[in-house]
């Protein structure tokens, strides 16, 4: 890849475009997290003609599930006229996964400069509940935890904005005395655009 930072790159798995003599490795890729607390699906390409190309496709960093949530290798690429077809893990946070699938046309792709949505993790660390968000622009956010063990609940609101420009960072913004989230809302701005985007667990 063309990554110049020590991030981790893992596992990967690779296709053949057997009609342009190129090679084509997709992977897990945590160059915009330093704390390793999310990732990115990047696609790397190779052949003599070109040299090494790389595509960010994720639309934002998704958030690493920590010790609890078993996370496996579910990722895989193939390719066939031109266009790559990649198959990838997402954890939405609350113990749930989902498999997403995104294509492209190397020949047609254009690089996002800045994403849309900053990401958000809620994990666990030393029998606590930390929020981090992956920043991706300047935003703000408010939402609530809703923790509970059988009949013993309670709820923890949190918000925060933050105006810099700073990028690749992830921006530790609330910690809880839990390490049992049932339920997690949020609605987080945009500060650049004014877009607002809302996130519930079930």
């Amino acid at each position: 890849n063309l990554d110049s930072t020590s991030s981790h790159h893992y596992f990967p798995n690779m296709a053949i475009d057997q009609e342009k003599d190129e090679v084509y490795v997709v992977y897990l890729d945590q160059r915009h997290s330093p704390q390793n607390l999310f990732y990115d699906i990047y696609v790397s390409s190779y052949s003599k003609q070109s040299g090494v190309k790389e595509y960010r496709i994720t639309p934002k960093s998704i958030p690493m599930s920590g010790t609890s949530f078993f996370w496996g290798d579910y990722l895989d690429v193939d390719i066939q006229n031109r266009t790559v077809a990649v198959v990838y893990p997402v954890y939405l946070l609350g113990n749930e996964s989902n498999l997403e699938v995104a294509t492209f046309q190397p020949d047609q792709f254009v690089p996002e400069t800045k994403k849309t949505e900053c990401a958000v993790n809620a994990i666990t660390i030393n029998g606590s509940t930390k929020i981090f968000v992956n920043v991706q622009h300047p935003y703000s956010i408010k939402g609530k935890i809703s923790t509970g063990y059988f009949f013993k609940h309670q709820a923890y609101k949190f918000k925060h904005r933050n105006a810099t420009n700073d990028v690749d960072i992830d921006d530790e913004i609330a910690s809880f005395g839990t390490s049992n989230v049932r339920k997690l809302k949020y609605k987080l701005k945009n500060l650049d655009t004014g877009e607002t985007f809302l996130y519930k667990t079930k």
